[in-house]
């Protein structure tokens, strides 16, 4: 009764921002997972979705943060709802204002971005969203095998050398983007009324992958918009005070390669690598020195491929092999038509 108390005390905070909450030193990967969790996978069984718990209370661990107390019924949640119910205990646990509700019209606008492969904003298509508002953010993610990975990796895994396309430098301005905002808070000096909601979708996109997106809009609550799920009740269902056990993931023991190497993709522009491995942004892969490794590039709409360089240096098409005797490292280019579209942040 006293944690559920302090779960409440929580909501009804101040709205005024700590600060902005640290990221972390460096990125933490998503631990290994059984084979059938596989990318490619829409909706990953629940012993993959218990795997991404568990690897999302170590990363927390890491930050010296206590495990994710989630509902009992977590798993049986819609993924709006577990997005919610993540990014608030997130917000907790920095100090930062939370996020009273979800609203059914700021999931359509997510949806768009979902399908659109693009953030979400209150500025683009036609938003009808009526309720005075201070500012906005949003994320997008495609080609990840379930939205708990998807909020992995924008959490955990956003800094340069991770699965962040914006992060192309250590010092690149979109480094650890969606973390930010995913804990984004409109700052210090708000009045003492204002609040935020939230919107998230999933869905496919343009190629026909599952994407996943996010919504936070900062509010004058003078008017209070109706929520369908609420704080109060993912605290009356156990957030913030259940202990949710989780397991760390059974995988295949094998005898490892006597020898291996380390393949690393760098992509530029809008695209992913599939064949002997699938790579969504620029990454890293350990393989056995005695495999013979298949890329094929795949750009994505209105993109087309502009070359491949390095260990692909001067390969025609979207298919390039690559031995792997030795350490290789590689680029594709995809080239783009139109420019990215930015976030619009309204005070």
């Amino acid at each position: 009764m006293i944690a559920t108390i302090a779960a409440l005390l929580l909501l009804a905070a101040p709205s005024a921002a700590a600060g902005n909450p640290p990221n972390p030193a460096n990125n933490i990967p998503l631990g290994p997972m059984p084979g059938s969790c596989a990318p490619g996978i829409a909706e990953p069984p629940e012993v993959c979705a218990n795997g991404v718990i568990y690897y999302l209370d170590q990363a927390r661990a890491d930050l010296g943060l206590p495990p994710y107390n989630l509902p009992a019924n977590f798993l049986q949640l819609p993924a709006e709802e577990q997005i919610f119910i993540l990014s608030n205990l997130d917000r907790a646990a920095y100090s930062l204002p939370l996020v009273v509700g979800l609203n059914s019209s700021l999931d359509e606008d997510a949806l768009v971005g979902v399908r659109q492969d693009e953030d979400p904003d209150l500025l683009r298509n036609g938003s009808n969203w009526p309720y005075p508002s201070f500012g906005w953010t949003g994320n997008w993610a495609g080609g990840f095998p379930s939205t708990l990975t998807a909020y992995y990796e924008w959490m955990y895994d956003d800094g340069y050398g991770g699965t962040n396309g914006d992060c192309k430098t250590p010092e690149s301005g979109g480094c650890w983007g969606h973390r930010q905002d995913t804990l984004w808070s409109g700052g210090e000096g708000l009045p003492a009324n204002s609040g935020y909601a939230m919107g998230a979708a999933t869905g496919k996109d343009q190629q026909g992958e599952m994407a996943y997106a996010m919504l936070i809009v900062g509010l004058f609550n003078s008017e209070v918009p109706p929520y369908y799920y609420t704080w109060s009740q993912a605290v009356a269902d156990g957030a913030g005070t259940h202990v949710y056990p989780v397991s760390p993931p059974i995988t295949t023991v094998s005898i490892p390669p006597i020898t291996t190497a380390s393949i690393h993709v760098n992509i530029q522009g809008r695209g992913f690598i599939s064949g002997s491995f699938t790579c969504h942004h620029s990454c890293t892969r350990v393989v056995s020195s005695e495999e013979s490794v298949t890329l094929l590039a795949h750009p994505r709409k209105g993109f087309r491929i502009g070359g491949w360089h390095g260990a692909c240096g001067g390969v025609k098409g979207n298919s390039c092999q690559v031995s792997a005797t030795s350490d290789q490292e590689l680029s594709v280019i995809f080239l783009h038509k139109r420019s990215r579209r930015h976030k619009h942040v309204r005070r």
